[in-house]
């Protein structure tokens, strides 16, 4: 019977951690994101994000892009609507052709493993900022960094301060 009260007791005040993201941000897995319908030039975009606590999204593997891939097909429908294009943090600065993902914090880390870059793409004609294009799925695509574009930040979910694990 204490056994069986103390179970009962560890129980009711346990709880699973939950993580969180920000208002008006979608998650996937352990990331946020949000889709900004803001035109602005890479550098802009980065500063967007960073006033909400993000950075430009990062995209690290097929699933990652699948999520974003279909929240845009939320925004644009099924069908072909243009291409629509979007900044991502993604951008050649340091050195020609060798690209990074370029963090807020002023860390960088070498595009490696997944790539999803549009035939042709990078085509290196002065165009140094990274930029998704969706138009019946994603590619990849290097662009001129003046250009004003949409854009979508990723932030980090929080664990949900108000849950702990107890015991």
């Amino acid at each position: 019977m204490e056994f069986l009260f103390y179970t009962l007791l560890v129980s009711s005040l346990s709880t699973v951690a939950a993580s969180q993201c920000p208002p008006t941000f979608q998650q996937n897995g352990t990331s946020c994101y949000k889709i900004m319908g803001i035109l602005a030039s890479w550098i802009e975009a980065k500063q967007y994000c960073n006033v909400m606590g993000a950075d430009l999204a990062v995209i690290e593997d097929a699933g990652e892009e699948k999520f974003l891939e279909d929240e845009l097909r939320k925004i644009h429908g099924a069908g072909n609507v243009g291409p629509e294009n979007y900044w991502i943090d993604g951008a050649d600065f340091m050195e020609k052709n060798v690209w990074r993902w370029m963090r807020n914090d002023g860390g960088s880390y070498f595009i490696k493993g997944y790539t999803n870059w549009a035939p042709g793409q990078p085509d290196d004609i002065g165009e140094h900022c990274l930029e998704i294009r969706y138009s019946f799925g994603i590619h990849w695509n290097n662009f001129n960094c003046f250009q004003k574009e949409n854009f979508i930040c990723e932030v980090s979910a929080e664990l949900d301060g108000g849950n702990s694990i107890i015991g």
